[in-house]
Protein backbone atom coordinates (compact mmCIF):
# COMPACT_ATOMS: atom_id res chain seq x y z
CA UNK A 1 0.00 0.00 0.00
CA UNK A 2 3.29 2.36 1.15
CA UNK A 3 4.00 1.86 -2.82
CA UNK A 4 0.82 2.85 -4.29
CA UNK A 5 0.71 6.14 -1.83
CA UNK A 6 3.82 6.99 -3.05
CA UNK A 7 3.38 6.18 -6.45
CA UNK A 8 -0.02 8.31 -6.33
CA UNK A 9 2.07 11.65 -4.56
CA UNK A 10 4.78 11.20 -6.88
CA UNK A 11 7.17 11.43 -3.71
CA UNK A 12 10.64 9.89 -3.59
CA UNK A 13 10.19 7.62 -0.53
CA UNK A 14 8.90 7.32 3.43
CA UNK A 15 10.50 9.75 6.48
CA UNK A 16 10.21 8.19 9.91
CA UNK A 17 9.73 10.34 12.73
CA UNK A 18 9.14 8.51 16.09
CA UNK A 19 9.38 9.84 19.14
CA UNK A 20 10.14 8.79 22.39
CA UNK A 21 9.56 5.27 21.93
CA UNK A 22 12.03 4.07 24.41
CA UNK A 23 14.98 1.64 24.92
CA UNK A 24 12.82 -1.06 25.35
CA UNK A 25 11.65 -1.16 21.77
CA UNK A 26 15.19 -0.46 20.20
CA UNK A 27 15.09 -3.88 18.39
CA UNK A 28 11.92 -3.50 17.28
CA UNK A 29 12.38 0.16 15.63
CA UNK A 30 15.56 -1.84 13.99
CA UNK A 31 13.37 -4.71 12.81
CA UNK A 32 10.66 -1.99 11.62
CA UNK A 33 13.31 0.27 9.80
CA UNK A 34 15.04 -2.91 8.13
CA UNK A 35 11.38 -4.41 6.83
CA UNK A 36 10.27 -1.20 5.78
CA UNK A 37 13.65 -0.71 3.94
CA UNK A 38 13.51 -4.04 2.14
CA UNK A 39 9.63 -3.36 1.31
CA UNK A 40 10.53 0.41 -0.53
CA UNK A 41 13.53 -0.92 -2.30
CA UNK A 42 11.36 -3.86 -3.37
CA UNK A 43 8.96 -1.48 -4.47
CA UNK A 44 11.57 1.31 -6.42
CA UNK A 45 15.42 0.82 -5.93
CA UNK A 46 15.45 4.81 -6.45
CA UNK A 47 13.18 5.39 -3.07
CA UNK A 48 14.74 6.78 0.13
CA UNK A 49 13.84 6.11 3.42
CA UNK A 50 15.09 8.72 5.87
CA UNK A 51 14.71 8.87 9.70
CA UNK A 52 14.49 12.32 11.82
CA UNK A 53 16.34 12.34 15.25
CA UNK A 54 16.63 14.22 18.12
CA UNK A 55 19.41 16.30 18.55
CA UNK A 56 19.81 14.29 22.12
CA UNK A 57 18.28 11.12 22.09
CA UNK A 58 17.87 10.93 25.41
CA UNK A 59 15.89 7.85 25.40
CA UNK A 60 18.19 6.00 24.13
CA UNK A 61 15.93 4.91 21.48
CA UNK A 62 17.98 4.55 17.95
CA UNK A 63 20.54 1.79 17.56
CA UNK A 64 22.22 4.03 15.34
CA UNK A 65 24.92 1.43 14.38
CA UNK A 66 22.23 -1.10 13.38
CA UNK A 67 19.95 1.37 11.37
CA UNK A 68 22.54 3.06 9.61
CA UNK A 69 22.81 0.96 6.67
CA UNK A 70 19.43 0.81 5.82
CA UNK A 71 18.92 4.30 6.28
CA UNK A 72 19.56 7.05 2.98
CA UNK A 73 19.57 9.88 5.24
CA UNK A 74 19.27 11.01 8.83
CA UNK A 75 17.68 14.29 9.84
CA UNK A 76 18.61 15.50 12.64
CA UNK A 77 15.73 18.23 14.25
CA UNK A 78 17.23 21.45 15.64
CA UNK A 79 13.97 22.88 15.23
CA UNK A 80 12.54 22.53 18.54
CA UNK A 81 13.94 23.25 21.47
CA UNK A 82 12.37 22.49 25.43
CA UNK A 83 15.31 24.44 26.99
CA UNK A 84 16.12 28.20 27.74
CA UNK A 85 17.97 30.35 25.08
CA UNK A 86 18.12 29.75 21.40
CA UNK A 87 16.91 27.03 19.40
CA UNK A 88 19.69 26.14 17.72
CA UNK A 89 22.92 27.91 18.99
CA UNK A 90 26.08 27.21 17.20
CA UNK A 91 28.46 26.15 20.18
CA UNK A 92 28.30 25.57 23.78
CA UNK A 93 25.15 23.78 25.06
CA UNK A 94 24.20 19.87 24.16
CA UNK A 95 21.46 20.88 21.39
CA UNK A 96 24.05 22.90 19.63
CA UNK A 97 24.65 22.61 15.64
CA UNK A 98 28.23 21.16 16.58
CA UNK A 99 27.74 19.23 19.32
CA UNK A 100 24.34 17.36 18.18
CA UNK A 101 26.04 17.03 14.57
CA UNK A 102 29.25 15.53 16.10
CA UNK A 103 27.33 13.43 18.63
CA UNK A 104 25.83 11.39 15.11
CA UNK A 105 29.01 12.22 13.51
CA UNK A 106 30.74 9.76 16.09
CA UNK A 107 28.27 7.12 15.74
CA UNK A 108 30.06 6.62 12.58
CA UNK A 109 27.08 8.16 10.10
CA UNK A 110 28.76 9.48 6.75
CA UNK A 111 28.20 12.42 6.67
CA UNK A 112 26.91 12.49 3.22
CA UNK A 113 23.81 11.05 4.88
CA UNK A 114 23.21 13.42 7.50
CA UNK A 115 20.71 16.89 7.30
CA UNK A 116 20.09 19.44 9.55
CA UNK A 117 16.77 20.17 10.03
CA UNK A 118 16.50 24.30 11.07
CA UNK A 119 13.59 26.05 11.97
CA UNK A 120 12.94 30.06 10.18
CA UNK A 121 11.26 30.65 13.49
CA UNK A 122 12.49 32.13 16.73
CA UNK A 123 11.59 31.37 20.64
CA UNK A 124 10.51 34.16 22.80
CA UNK A 125 10.87 33.37 26.73
CA UNK A 126 8.96 34.68 29.27
CA UNK A 127 10.13 35.29 32.50
CA UNK A 128 7.63 35.51 35.05
CA UNK A 129 5.43 32.58 33.44
CA UNK A 130 9.22 30.47 32.38
CA UNK A 131 7.04 29.55 29.38
CA UNK A 132 7.87 29.99 25.66
CA UNK A 133 6.56 30.49 22.38
CA UNK A 134 7.78 30.45 19.09
CA UNK A 135 7.72 32.95 16.51
CA UNK A 136 7.83 32.85 12.99
CA UNK A 137 10.70 34.76 11.22
CA UNK A 138 8.15 37.78 9.24
CA UNK A 139 6.32 38.36 12.62
CA UNK A 140 9.90 39.11 14.72
CA UNK A 141 10.64 41.35 11.56
CA UNK A 142 7.21 43.49 12.37
CA UNK A 143 7.05 43.58 15.83
CA UNK A 144 10.10 43.28 17.39
CA UNK A 145 12.63 44.96 15.29
CA UNK A 146 11.24 47.56 14.54
CA UNK A 147 11.13 47.92 18.36
CA UNK A 148 14.64 46.72 19.87
CA UNK A 149 17.81 45.83 19.05
CA UNK A 150 19.17 42.84 18.92
CA UNK A 151 22.80 42.17 20.43
CA UNK A 152 24.76 39.05 18.93
CA UNK A 153 26.81 36.39 20.00
CA UNK A 154 29.39 34.65 17.69
CA UNK A 155 27.77 31.30 19.69
CA UNK A 156 24.32 31.83 20.40
CA UNK A 157 23.35 34.20 17.32
CA UNK A 158 20.78 37.05 18.08
CA UNK A 159 19.20 38.09 21.25
CA UNK A 160 16.35 40.91 21.86
CA UNK A 161 15.96 41.65 25.41
CA UNK A 162 12.37 43.07 25.48
CA UNK A 163 12.41 45.23 28.81
CA UNK A 164 9.52 46.64 30.80
CA UNK A 165 9.76 50.42 32.04
CA UNK A 166 12.92 50.68 31.48
CA UNK A 167 14.82 48.03 33.41
CA UNK A 168 12.92 45.01 34.08
CA UNK A 169 13.78 42.57 31.48
CA UNK A 170 9.78 40.48 30.98
CA UNK A 171 11.48 38.64 28.06
CA UNK A 172 13.65 37.42 25.89
CA UNK A 173 13.72 36.65 21.87
CA UNK A 174 16.16 34.30 20.73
Amino acid sequence: KTNILIKEKKADGVNILFENFGDQNRNNFTEFISLINYKLKEANRSYQLTITLPVVDQYHNYDIQQIEPFVDRFIIDFSRKNNYGPIAPLKGSDYSLGTGLDRYLNRNIPPKKIIACLTYDGILWQYKSKRSEFKFYNTIVKNYLTKYTPSYDKNDGALINIIKNKKDTISQLW
